[in-house]
């Protein structure tokens, strides 16, 4: 255990594996198996430049890297809530990525004036499930499902990629939402109650399913 800002042993540093390890602080939101499943989901291809958008205490940005450490990746993971960045910057420097990760503090719904339009070849996210609840980790307090496609389809480039993992009660709302943007869903892996979508911006529409 670490000591957190105030000298309580507050934290903890998970190992991840091949080398890689996240410091986490139990009493705020920890990572699960939706961000261990939607980096394993991500295509992402040599020298692409990735967003992360609400990106935590880091998690995607580490393990997206380290499923793609030889491709010469550069990723930005963008969160609103300044105690959260400042852990994902210290996991960014814990695993020695700071020439890869760049963490930056910031609203999704601003994400016009903080990245360039088409930017990025991947966008990423693993956002608030639920439209009503008292956890801003999991429900739509700080944003909604539509804040997040609308600033993903912003960010990317034609021909994009967008990586999101969600509820499966959720699916009109992740398809309609998401066309309505111009981010057409490809691809959908259903794994129990959630779902992983892989959508295209400007792409035509068809979609292939898969279960399990």
């Amino acid at each position: 255990m670490l000591k957190g800002p105030t000298g309580t042993m507050t934290e903890r540093i998970d190992d991840l594996g091949d080398g890689f390890r996240l410091i986490q602080n139990p009493s705020r939101f920890c990572f699960g198996t939706d961000a261990v499943l939607l980096a394993a989901f991500c295509n992402v291809k040599r020298n692409d430049r990735v967003l992360d958008l609400g990106t935590g205490n880091g998690i995607l940005p580490v393990l997206v890297y380290a499923g793609n450490a030889d491709k010469g990746i550069k990723i930005n993971g963008l969160e609103i809530q300044s105690e959260d960045a400042e852990l994902a910057r210290r996991n960014t420097a814990l695993n020695g990525l700071e020439d890869a990760v760049v963490i930056d503090e910031g609203d999704i719904k601003d994400v016009r004036n903080i990245y360039e339009h088409g930017s990025f070849n991947v966008v990423v996210s693993n956002p608030p499930y639920f439209i009503n609840g008292d956890s801003i980790e999991r429900n739509e307090t700080l944003c909604t499902l539509n804040d997040v496609v609308k600033a993903a389809a912003w960010a990317l480039k034609f021909g994009g990629r967008f990586y999101m993992i969600h509820r499966t009660e959720r699916l009109c709302d992740v398809v309609c939402c998401c066309r309505g943007h111009g981010v057409e869903v490809k691809k959908i892996h259903f794994k129990s109650d959630l779902m992983l979508v892989y959508a295209k911006k400007g792409s035509a529409s068809g979609v292939s399913v898969k279960h399990g």
